[in-house]
């Protein structure tokens, strides 16, 4: 494995505990926030990103040192995120500077609302907010 980061910003953030997010917070090593280049869309209980360098708009989100033999954890988050999500390496913008970390991630989803500030936590807590009220 020669990037040992992956770039996660939406169920699999520290602010979650469902038990994908449990096992990358429990066998990784948290790095610092960062953000890709790319459009969030609400997929309802869930977001999925579109990465491309030519955006002008980011999606927030969390890097993590994955464990030294990462492939279980891969193989497990795979399953997780389901077919539709491809698993590839991009370029994140983070206080390290450009690094090239593991993002899984969308070709396409045209009917999906946009995340318009791109940090599904924050859209995801406003936006339940006023379903109960």
């Amino acid at each position: 494995m020669s990037t040992p980061i992956i770039f996660v910003y939406g169920t699999l953030r520290l602010e979650y505990a469902n038990e994908a997010a449990k096992r990358i917070q429990t066998e990784c090593t948290y790095l610092g926030q960062g953000v890709a280049k790319g459009a969030l869309l609400d997929l309802g209980p869930y977001p999925g990103a579109i990465i491309n360098n030519t955006y002008l708009t980011i999606i927030h989100g969390q890097c993590f040192l994955l464990p030294q033999n990462p492939d279980p954890l891969l193989a497990f988050l795979d399953d997780y995120e389901g077919p539709e999500y491809r698993r590839e390496i991009h370029d994140i913008y983070s206080w390290r500077g450009i690094t090239p970390a593991i993002i899984y991630h969308l070709d396409a989803y045209p009917n999906a609302q946009p995340v318009p500030e791109g940090d599904w936590y924050t859209y995801q807590s406003q936006r339940d907010s006023k379903k109960l009220s």
